[in-house]
């Protein structure tokens, strides 16, 4: 009997110690808005700074990396100089240039 109770124990202890490492795991993985991959985004096209008010209309995107491209082929007055913008989950806008890499703004 004194087994039994020392085996389930150690089964016990096993499981809390494998959820402790999963939390720890997940815990360390920077967090990004995830967008589900057929969810349409809504994106703000800025001619360069977005903060100089050259807002020059919005789309919707299937992938936030192609943001800035295209605004760029949707609105002629880009000149391939637009930024794709969102809004992240903390009200902060991020924008994209058309290489697909984030712009501080």
């Amino acid at each position: 009997m004194e087994k039994k109770g020392l085996l389930m124990g150690k089964c016990f202890l096993t499981t809390i110690a494998v959820l402790i490492m999963a939390f720890i795991l997940t815990s360390a993985i920077p967090v990004q808005q995830a967008y589900a991959e057929d969810e349409s985004i809504t994106v703000s096209c800025f001619k360069g700074n977005s903060e100089e008010g050259n807002y020059i209309g919005e789309i919707s995107v299937n992938h936030l990396r192609d943001a800035a491209s295209d605004c760029n082929q949707e609105f002629d007055g880009c000149h391939g100089d637009c930024l794709g913008c969102v809004t992240d989950s903390e009200d902060n806008q991020v924008c994209y240039d058309k290489n697909a890499e984030k712009v501080s703004q």
